[in-house]
């Protein structure tokens, strides 16, 4: 029996993506190394391209003479015709080739020791390659990997003019070997080359599992093929895959995402810091964890003069310490929140927890005629209630005061980890607005005058002038960056306060043991470890280079798993552990799967996504077959139609009653006292116009297309839309309960020349 072996991506790789990357690296060598200067600049800046345009070039005329592969002299000399090589510079050019792929080669063991144990089982085994190296240097290049290749014979299609891709270089070995098809096991990486024309000449062929490039790094390299940087990474990625084959999801794309996308930013922070002076680093919780264990191992393989810190802190322990006692802070406290989006009714609790005082503190600062603590409050209502509890200097100084102590307990903290004798230092960030970050600044300056420096992947916000220094690696709107911190999590419970531990500060900490089984559970420990594992392999290659890793990559990446993402990222991203408002401790997953129940009641009945169960229903949506995306599409076409249907059909609406009129629930409290129109007489209209009476709004007008007969039943409304412009009013309030009715209403209103700020709607969907 004989048994022959594939070479490249069967025995033998690169550390490169593709092979071509090889030429990335050449050209990058020629344009920095000076022993290469007397090439001509043309070759050196168009190396890459020239490089593969001259294999193709080569290939297609020595084909059209009966020559299958071609030879690298014979690639270089098609090269040539640029008018651009001397013979000297072709030399030069191949030794470089040569000793390029010689640095970057990578043995695959799992095959290597099949080889091994073929051979000390006195088996005959032979290599076959489609290949323009000639026999020393695939020599060279196998005993590198490993000594066993010493005496195999080797069958290269350059050396015989023919390739397996026709078969005819199996008819070569057949020949010499003196050997029948039946007697023969190949094994090989391409499904063509080495599978179907083997098994069609009646070779029994056996394809090797090469780990394929996933969606994202090919897309990636669509567009930059010649990054040298971005070859290596992804390189990088795909041998890791190869190697640990046993690896679990989570580790897979932690070595394939997490250290592609990460890795630069924190490069990029220590360059930065090194120039700047920066000699202290201090990771913030949670989001640091992981980036301080990228650049730990960046500073020990390169030797750098910084030390690193991580340092716990949260929005918990740092936005009420660090109120200062004015109105606009006080505003972004409450517009920031997560919690607060227009879709989500909340109570005054969560107010009180987002402040972190009592209930029983805002009473005395509510309206007079606030009816209950669990009144609910949709967007128009709460933006009113911020306003007016920012606007009261008492508050303000109430809340000041409250967390007097929550700041000294912070600030001690951070003058014990950091310490502000001397300005070498930094904290890094991930991403945000920032303003967790200013609100530890606010605390600071209360003995540090200097401004404060901080980095953040991606900053949102303008941060305080003067007070802090931000330096932005992406400074630009990043649709996903949302799944940076799925990138970055860690195995502990967040930081909700601080204490005295005798002499010390000491962080308190919630569910440490609960989120590190349920992370630990999901493999993200796995995860940590495969991107430590990227890191080291990495700088391995993009440091023998004098290069730096790509920042363009690094967003190419964030941006492409946001839209496209391969099957391993959705789910890993997508299932998820994940809580995203910073003050919950209520775990739900990611983007969890729609079942035929979530659709209907998310795009029929609540298109507000308020009974959404995860935290990205555009992830959510990317897993959604066809079937179901059509039957989304149906309900957003036709929910309209349905519910008029329905009502047609049954005598009732399609909606239960209290999410048809749970939107008065969310009455402006600030319309006591002010001239108001309301438009519609239906049961909501009624409800709003009692309501108003009762707080001593003025009612100048109550406008109804029916006004007439409604008029003649005793409701006393006054005209129609029409009339609208003949009364004097603070607001005019929709009080109709399908939105895309009062969204007409309003357009008519807006063309009539009403301004917009005095249109009001309370319905559950914004307008």
């Amino acid at each position: 029996m004989l048994y022959s072996f594939d070479i490249f991506d069967t025995l033998i790789t690169r550390r490169t993506a593709t092979p071509a990357g090889i030429f990335a690296i050449m050209q990058h060598r020629l344009q920095n190394e000076a022993e290469y200067g007397e090439i001509s600049a043309e070759i050196r800046s168009r190396f890459y391209d020239l490089r593969v345009g001259a294999e193709s070039l080569a290939c297609n005329y020595y084909r059209g003479v009966n020559v299958e592969d071609v030879t690298l002299p014979e690639i270089y000399k098609a090269m040539s015709t640029t008018g651009e090589l001397n013979e000297r510079d072709i030399e030069k050019l191949m030794a470089l080739e040569k000793e390029t792929e010689l640095q970057n080669l990578v043995g695959i063991e799992e095959n290597i020791a099949k080889v091994r144990k073929l051979c000390a089982q006195g088996n005959r085994v032979i290599l076959i390659e489609n290949s323009y190296w000639d026999e020393a240097v695939i020599r060279a290049l196998l005993e590198k990997a490993d000594s066993i290749f010493s005496e195999i014979p080797l069958y290269i299609s350059s050396a015989w003019r023919k390739s397996k891709s026709s078969g005819k270089l199996y008819e070569v070995v057949r020949f010499k070997e003196k050997i029948a098809y039946n007697e023969w096991i190949h094994v090989g990486d391409d499904r063509s080359a080495d599978a179907t024309i083997p098994k069609w000449l009646g070779i029994q062929a056996e394809q090797y599992s090469f780990p394929p490039l996933w969606g994202v790094e090919e897309r990636y390299l669509d567009k930059s093929a010649d990054d040298v940087s971005a070859q290596l990474a992804i390189g990088t990625a795909r041998n890791l895959r190869l190697q640990h084959k046993d690896w679990c999801n989570p580790a897979v794309v932690g070595a394939s995402i997490g250290g592609a996308i990460l890795f630069p930013y924190v490069n990029w922070v220590l360059r930065r810091s090194e120039e700047m002076g920066v000699h202290r680093l201090y990771f913030i919780a949670r989001d640091g964890y992981i980036l301080k264990q990228i650049a730990d191992e960046i500073i020990k393989k390169d030797n750098l003069p910084i030390e690193t810190h991580y340092i716990y802190g949260s929005r918990r322990t740092w936005r009420m310490a660090g109120y200062d006692g004015s109105e606009a802070q006080l505003r972004r406290l409450l517009n920031i929140t997560k919690p607060w989006v227009a879709s989500k009714a909340r109570k005054i609790a969560d107010i009180a927890d987002v402040l972190e005082i009592s209930v029983d503190d805002i009473k005395p600062f509510l309206p007079e005629y606030w009816p209950d603590m669990d009144h609910l409050l949709y967007s128009e209502t709460f933006n009113w209630l911020g306003r007016h509890l920012s606007n009261q200097p008492e508050f303000r100084e109430f809340l000041k005061n409250h967390h007097k102590d929550k700041r000294k307990l912070a600030l001690d903290y951070l003058c014990q980890e950091v310490g502000f004798g001397k300005d070498d230092f930094a904290f890094v960030e991930l991403v945000g607005t920032g303003f967790t970050s200013e609100c530890m600044v606010e605390i600071i300056h209360d003995t540090y005058e200097k401004p404060v420096k901080i980095f953040y992947y991606n900053l949102f916000g303008d941060g305080i002038e003067g007070k802090a220094k931000y330096y932005n690696f992406q400074p630009k709107v990043l649709a996903h960056s949302m799944l940076l911190e799925l990138l970055c999590r860690a195995l502990h419970g967040q930081t909700v306060a601080y204490r005295q531990d005798n002499a010390n500060i000491v962080p308190v900490r919630v569910n440490d043991e609960k989120e590190k089984s349920i992370l630990t559970d999901y493999g993200y420990d796995e995860y940590l470890s495969a991107v430590g594992a990227f890191t080291s392999s990495y700088i391995d290659c993009y440091r023998q280079y004098h290069l730096e890793p790509s920042d363009k990559m690094s967003y190419f990446y964030l941006d492409d798993i946001g839209e496209a993402p391969d099957e391993n990222a959705l789910e890993f991203f997508a299932d998820m552990p994940f809580e995203d408002t910073g003050y919950s401790d209520k775990i739900k997953k990611f983007a969890p799967v729609l079942t035929g129940t979530d659709i209907r009641n998310l795009f029929l009945l609540n298109p507000d996504f308020s009974q959404y169960k995860g935290s990205d229903i555009h992830y959510s949506l990317l897993r959604c077959n066809d079937w179901e995306k059509n039957k989304i599409a149906w309900y957003q076409r036709n929910r309209g139609k349905i519910i008029k249907r329905y009502k047609q059909l049954w005598g009732k609406d399609l909606l239960p009653p209290e999410d048809i009129y749970a939107a008065f629930r969310g009455f402006p409290y600030r319309a006591a006292g002010e001239n108001i129109v309301i438009y519609g007489a239906g049961v909501l209209g009624h409800r709003m116009y009692n309501t108003a009476v009762k707080m001593g709004c003025n009612i100048v007008g109550w406008l109804d297309k029916n006004y007439e007969k409604l008029k003649e039943k005793g409701t006393p409304a006054t005209g129609t839309i029409d009339n609208l412009c003949d009364y004097e009013f603070d607001a005019v309030w929709i009080a109709v309960y399908n939105p895309w009715v009062a969204g007409e209403v309003k357009e008519e209103m807006l063309n009539n020349g009403i301004p917009e700020e005095k249109i009001m709607y309370f319905g559950k969907w914004a307008l």
